[in-house]
């Protein structure tokens, strides 16, 4: 397993947990999340004494399994004893890019070999802008005679 911010995701843009950065990364940020809403639960008596004891053992079980977890990711790495969740918006961002850019692969192959537009899936058809948009309306209207 690599410990680096090359892979931080796959080819197909999925978020890549072979990488230990990565899995550190994302269980520091649920840890960070999940101790600031349970410190809020402690701070305030009403709520807390609203859950029942079990969820309220349940809840600190959830940390002290995210704490194991981390605590066996990246042992012998450089990074092992700082906070990885500010790579969390990095990888995001490379997932969403990464799969943005398959998209217009699978687009530019399918209309390459001869598919018409309408049946490339919606979801990988690129967005066109404002400009392009009225032009194509402008032109509808001036083939169905609508305008001159």
């Amino acid at each position: 397993m690599s410990n680096n911010n090359n892979n931080l995701v796959r080819p197909d843009g999925s978020v890549n947990c072979d990488n230990p950065r990565v899995v550190a990364a994302l269980v520091d940020s649920m840890g960070m999340i999940l101790t600031r809403l349970f410190h809020d639960l402690k701070a305030n008596p009403e709520l807390l004494d609203a859950i029942p004891d079990d969820s309220k053992a349940d809840l600190d079980c959830v940390l002290q399994t995210l704490r194991m977890i981390r605590n066996n990711i990246g042992v012998e790495a450089d990074w092992f004893n700082e906070n990885q969740a500010n790579m969390v918006p990095t990888i995001m961002r490379e997932s969403r890019e990464t799969s943005e850019r398959r998209a217009e692969a699978v687009v530019k192959a399918m209309l390459a070999a001869g598919f018409p537009m309408d049946m490339v899936p919606p979801e990988f058809r690129p967005k066109p802008d404002a400009a392009t948009t009225a032009d194509a309306l402008l032109d509808s209207l001036r083939a169905d005679g609508i305008i001159g």
